[in-house]
């Protein structure tokens, strides 16, 4: 059982994450907005972040590499609905500033639990 934080600005999106993680036996923190997913980050040390790319204020691509300076070890997948390809390529982005893995809305929840638990697991 391991603590994972999911940062997502649709409740029914952190709505989702929670049903799917917890029936994998995961315990599920869930935050609206990036500045409060990293104060979550600092209180309660989760053992790996979701997050969403384009959210009010303090979006994905601010927070990603937020949380790898100060917890360089802490896996964190990346998810977003935003444009994908040409120049504004917000995953490719993502994984250039420290997201392990990313995927493009919509997507399958099992897959996004399956590479949740192969990152614990690594």
């Amino acid at each position: 059982m391991s603590m994972i934080l999911v940062i997502d600005d649709e409740p029914q999106i952190r709505f989702l994450f929670r049903e799917a993680l917890e029936s994998a036996g995961h315990v599920v923190l869930e935050a609206a907005d990036g500045e409060t997913g990293m104060r979550i980050v600092k209180e309660r040390s989760p053992e790996l972040v979701v997050t969403d790319i384009l959210m009010p204020g303090k979006d994905g691509l601010e927070l990603i590499p937020e949380i790898q300076a100060y917890a360089p070890q802490l896996p964190v997948i990346a998810i977003s609905g935003g444009t994908y390809g040409g120049p504004l390529d917000v995953l490719k982005m993502a994984r250039h500033f420290g997201a392990r893995r990313t995927f493009w809305k919509p997507f399958r929840f099992k897959d996004v639990v399956s590479a949740i638990n192969e990152e614990l697991a690594a």
